[in-house]
């Protein structure tokens, strides 16, 4: 698109007839002499209307009984109406539902490692966790573990970041 630049523009665009303004001074001059002859407009009120103008218009303007308006959609009934409805399912769902109790061995393994390894515990959770009757120390006395798979079990489970110590 080209511009066009204000600065060039050398024709307003606004044109007269040709002789407009040769004339104009006689022609204004005709009217104000022709208006000057007429005596009246040719508009006329009738007598005393102006009188009883008033009157007539607070008639027309006369409050008319107010009709009673119906609504077509009423959110009270609707929301008393969902509400109601809501409880129904409530009910519904409490009382006729599922029997099915979800035991822990339906959990996968993967999610209980998952949700262990995400969450923050700390030694202590895990010890509360666990009584003196549950462990005893003839568990681990004859508990035999090579130094190989102990090397393997470090290697694989820890990171430089817990080999640093402060």
């Amino acid at each position: 698109m080209k511009n066009k630049k204000l600065e060039h523009i050398k024709t307003t665009g606004f044109k007269t007839p040709k002789n407009y303004f040769e004339g104009l001074d006689d022609s204004i001059l005709n009217q104000a002499k022709l208006s000057s002859k007429i005596d009246t407009n040719g508009f006329k009120a009738p007598e005393s209307y102006f009188e009883n103008l008033d009157v007539k218009v607070l008639d027309a303007v006369k409050t008319q009984p107010e009709t009673k308006v119906i609504k077509l959609f009423n959110w009270k009934k609707t929301a008393s109406v969902a509400a109601i409805a809501a409880c129904m399912v409530l009910a519904f769902n409490l009382f006729f539902g599922s029997e099915d109790q979800i035991s822990f061995d339906d959990l996968e393994l993967t999610s209980i490692e998952s949700y262990i390894s995400e969450e923050d515990f700390t030694n202590e959770d895990f010890a509360s966790l666990v009584t003196n009757d549950d462990i005893s120390i003839y568990d681990f006395s004859e508990l035999s573990i090579t130094e190989n798979t102990l090397e393997n079990y470090i290697i694989e489970n820890t990171t430089v970041e817990d080999l640093i110590t402060d």
